[in-house]
């Protein structure tokens, strides 16, 4: 039996050193036969060994483990190095057939050496099966749980060096692992792959976000700062900042900086627009921030104790005071659909404006006359005094009555507001805009002729042009109320006879040809007022041809002297007008470049209590 199972031994593959011959004779000779012997095998054994194979199998397992174990273990290792060296050049090719080859023939003779012991065992091993197994089952698991892990760590071992199916594994086995390891790393390698190409991605957007943004950006900074920057404000009715002059000591002292920032800020492309596009957003909302008044009111900083001025109405002359109580928008007081600013009389700043004129009298005296003429606002010439009193504002005929008696005596003082009030029935003041009108304007120039001893020209001998549907500064500053929107401004003007002709010259002596009352037609109606000499500007003139005497008068303005040059034209050949705010020009200079005989500073209320404004008049006094 020992002999039996020794040559058994030697043919089955994977027992015994001659396993490599075995393995390639195998492969030459049963690759075409293998099917059918395994059907005929399968089948035999299959019968004889089904009766019997319960009690045989395990003192065959324990008699196999004895014999086979210390062998199969030395021959795998021997066979696994001898495989490994002899075929790792050539493994990739050669092992798919082996393995198949190996795997046929083994499955075969496997099976007909199995049937064959199987049926000798039971003869001789049916008594004692019980008692074997117990035995054998301990010995074989002691043994076998050994072999297994030094088996499997070799195999482990050679399989992480060498990527080669194990001989012992089936070739549905060996694919199922081969797949599973090769799909793993696969995985892995993917993963790997596309980590650093999905960073590589995200980093490149990264950067092309910042550098569209950073484009976009200088883009529309340069557009902004050199491009499509308005000059004026239509709806403001002035001139808006200019860039300014670059210089070592403006860079130094930081001016320069400060005043570019004024620019920018003052001419900010589409500005006007985007004013315009708020105040409709603000409405439609009913955010227009109104203030309803209620009392006794305290709209600004409280004004210094003044009297009123009594003033007895003109005979046969209608009244057109406003007694009604409004409302208030922003810093706009709305009645009956008109808009008023409020005027606050302050004594001490008052009384500096009062002495910067008496500076520049004494400059002057015996060379030129020198005449101020104060302008009052809409509401100090139509509110009744009650609705003044209610709002807290100060009366501003008593204002111009003090700054008046302030100033040195040889200044000819114009007195306007009494001849306002008599006249508030008319039309004299805008209903959305702070300027009078050219009628109010022409009561003035009638008392300036009164104070010069000159005949005033009658309205009625002046060509006359009117534009409809001005909506002015009051408009703007209420937040586009509905109110004063329903109730626009016709501006008329009044064409001098003498000539329409004007030259605007700028700082750098540049000059352009204008008219004293321009026609707007066409134009927006908010730039209604620039019919009036173009609006602000550093330096104008006319030269009325019809008059050869050689007379010149200087006008130093605001924008209320707009409307008033007009009628100054008919009664000198030359009539010069700058603005304080923006001319370089000086009094002496226009003396002796020009010939001036009469200076007339036209100040609106307002410039009496502006510190900056009566500041520019005492620049250019010299």
């Amino acid at each position: 039996m020992a002999k039996k199972e020794k040559n058994i031994a030697s043919k089955v593959p994977g027992k015994g050193k001659a396993q490599p011959k075995d393995d390639s004779t195998v492969a030459k000779k049963t690759s075409a036969t293998s099917d059918k012997v395994q059907a005929k095998v399968d089948s035999s054994a299959a019968k004889k060994t089904s009766a019997t194979s319960d009690k045989v199998q395990p003192k065959v397992d324990s008699t196999a483990a004895k014999k086979t174990s210390a062998t199969s273990d030395k021959a795998q290792a021997k066979n696994d190095s001898s495989a490994a060296k002899k075929t790792s050049a050539t493994s990739d090719k050669v092992q798919p057939k082996v393995d198949s080859s190996a795997a046929k023939k083994t499955s075969a003779t496997s099976d007909k050496v199995q049937a064959k012991v199987d049926s000798s065992a039971a003869k001789k091993t049916s008594a004692t099966s019980d008692k074997v197994q117990a035995k054998n089952d301990s010995s074989a698991a002691k043994k076998t749980s050994a072999t297994s892990d030094k088996a499997q760590s070799k195999v482990d071992s050679s399989a992480d060096k060498k990527i080669a199916t194990p001989v012992e594994l089936s070739p549905a086995l060996s694919d199922v692992l081969g797949k599973d390891k090769a799909q793993s790393k696969d995985d892995s390698s993917d993963e790997e792959k596309v980590a650093p190409v999905k960073a590589k991605s995200s980093s490149k957007i990264q950067i092309t976000k910042i550098f569209v943004f950073g484009v976009t950006l200088v883009t529309f900074f340069f557009i902004g700062m050199m491009f499509l920057r308005p000059q004026i404000s239509v709806l403001e009715k002035r001139k808006l900042a200019e860039f300014p002059e670059i210089t070592f000591v403006g860079v130094w002292n930081g001016t320069f900086f400060k005043d570019l920032d004024i620019w920018y800020s003052d001419t900010y492309p589409l500005r006007e627009e985007m004013i315009a596009a708020d105040k409709k957003v603000e409405n439609a909302y009913g955010a227009r921030g109104e203030q309803i008044i209620e009392g006794k009111g305290d709209f600004a900083r409280k004004g210094d104790p003044i009297k009123p001025v009594e003033q007895e109405p003109e005979e046969n002359l209608p009244d057109g005071t406003v007694k009604t109580i409004g409302e208030m928008r922003g810093p706009i007081y709305i009645a009956n659909n008109c808009g008023y600013e409020m005027y606050t009389f302050l004594e001490d700043v008052n009384s500096e404006f009062a002495q910067t004129m008496n500076n520049i009298y004494s400059r002057f005296k015996g060379i030129v006359d020198i005449y101020v003429m104060m302008v009052p606002t809409g509401a100090g010439v139509m509110l009744d005094k009650s609705v003044l009193d209610y709002l807290g504002t100060s009366d501003e005929l008593a204002a111009v009555q003090f700054d008046y008696s302030k100033m040195d005596a040889g200044i000819k003082k114009v007195e306007v507001v009494s001849t306002l009030r008599r006249h508030n029935a008319e039309y004299v003041y805008f209903h959305t805009d702070h300027h009078w009108t050219a009628l109010g304007a022409y009561y003035a120039y009638r008392e300036f002729c009164k104070v010069k001893g000159i005949e005033p020209h009658d309205i009625k001998d002046y060509e006359k042009r009117e534009l409809p549907g001005f909506l002015g500064s009051f408009y703007t500053e209420s937040n586009q109320s509905p109110e004063i929107g329903s109730n626009p401004d016709t501006v008329i003007a009044y064409i001098p006879k003498g000539t329409n002709k004007m030259t605007m010259i700028d700082d750098n002596n540049n000059q352009a040809e204008f008219n004293v009352i321009n026609d707007m037609t066409g134009a927006s109606p908010s730039e209604y007022y620039l019919t009036f000499v173009m609006g602000d500007a550093s330096l104008c003139y006319t030269h009325n041809e019809t008059i050869t005497d050689g007379s010149a008068v200087l006008v130093i303005k605001d924008s209320h002297g707009n409307a008033f040059i007009p009628w100054l034209v008919d009664h000198y050949e030359y009539v010069y007008w700058i603005d304080p705010r923006y001319t370089k020009n000086t009094i002496s200079q226009m003396i002796r470049d020009y010939g001036i005989k009469d200076v007339i500073y036209e100040v609106g209320i307002y410039g009496a209590s502006n510190p900056y404004m009566y500041g520019k008049y005492d620049q250019i006094g010299w």
